[in-house]
């Protein structure tokens, strides 16, 4: 009998049961892919009003606008659909109940793309702001030139693609032993723990977690500071050196422009913030609650939907596109109830 086996019969008896929504796999699996059967269309709609209903002024915006729109729905697509992360914190243990498990995709593998998605996401949101800086005329902080554009993004996504790698890294060889080392930390989880498909172990060394952690968080602030850098100049090229323009309406496109991409950004990440809260406090704290954390994964497993929502409501051609249809609906519901009343007046008159 293995150890797990006789932890599970013996001393986990005496533990409290999770019976709460969202405490076992299926509820978490069930509810992810209802917000992806949701979420789907009205992602690929607001990609569609992006390509498609984007005026001439919008032109040099829509690609990184794009971009931005796709990576950001592809990380929520992870999380909900493909990985579907069933996570026991403080630790860094859990498993797959997405789409990539049903196929047998290896866990270290769905580990560095869900990572990677996300590396992804915050590199496009670079782009979209450093494509607004480019775009702002007599901006002395442009990056011209193409060769040294590419080797800008090119140099990002290597360091993202190894930042993805390094979860890997430190992944135990022995997991049925780091699985043991984990009841020593948590000692009660729910039952999926014992009864889950390949439960994974990402990393069980303390000095090794805050690695990984202290290498997240410092590229997460080499990405913020340069978003800010960028948005600092737009700032100071439309607000402080307005003597640079020469058109008035230039100038209150670009702060438009400017104001748009600002509600984009912060609205999804001000939407996320609980989930960053609650996993900081659940690590620093050793703080265990299995049906709280499968809810704050599936909180910011939304995030693309209320970016794309975002994009949808400031943008004024989308916005006025989307409108068009209740228009339309409104319009043919007044024809109908006209339509009727003639009906009706008719058929009084022949009485």
């Amino acid at each position: 009998m293995s150890a797990l086996r006789e932890y599970y019969l013996t001393n986990y008896t005496t533990c409290p049961r999770c019976d709460t929504f969202l405490c076992s796999w299926r509820d978490v699996s069930y509810t992810s892919h209802f917000l992806t059967a949701f979420s789907f269309p009205v992602y690929l709609f607001g990609g569609y009003c992006i390509l498609y209903k984007s005026p001439k002024e919008m032109s040099s915006y829509r690609v990184p606008l794009f971009n931005f729109h796709v990576w950001t729905c592809l990380a929520d697509v992870f999380l909900n659909c493909l990985v579907t992360p069933y996570i026991f914190l403080p630790t860094l243990t859990g498993f797959s109940v997405g789409l990539l498990n049903f196929l047998g995709v290896p866990p270290k593998i769905q580990v560095w793309l869900a990572f990677q998605s996300l590396n992804f996401m915050l590199l496009s949101t670079t782009i979209l702001v450093e494509n607004r800086n480019n775009a702002t005329p007599f901006n002395k902080f442009k990056i011209t030139r193409k060769s040294t554009k590419a080797t800008y993004y090119l140099t990002k996504l290597l360091i993202g693609v190894l930042y993805a790698a390094s979860f890997t890294f430190f992944i135990p060889a022995n997991q049925d032993e780091a699985l043991f080392k984990v009841l020593r930390r948590l000692p009660c989880p729910s039952q999926e723990f014992f009864t889950g498909s390949n439960i994974f172990v990402l990393c069980i060394d303390d000095y090794h977690i805050q690695f990984l952690i202290a290498f997240t968080v410092l590229g997460v602030l080499a990405e913020v500071i340069q978003i800010l850098f960028y948005l600092t100049c737009c700032v100071y090229y439309l607000f402080f050196s307005i003597r640079s323009f020469t058109s008035k309406t230039t100038r209150k496109l670009q702060i438009k422009f400017l104001a748009s991409i600002l509600l984009q950004i912060s609205i999804p990440v001000l939407f996320m913030l609980p989930t960053a809260f609650y996993i900081w406090f659940a690590v620093d704290f050793n703080y265990y609650n299995q049906a709280l954390t499968n809810l704050s994964i599936l909180h910011s497993s939304i995030h693309g939907l209320i970016s794309t929502f975002t994009v949808l409501i400031i943008h004024y051609p989308y916005r006025q596109f989307v409108l068009s249809y209740f228009r339309k609906s409104e319009q043919k519901q007044s024809v109908r109830i006209i339509e009727i009343e003639s009906v009706m007046i008719t058929q009084i008159v022949i009485k």
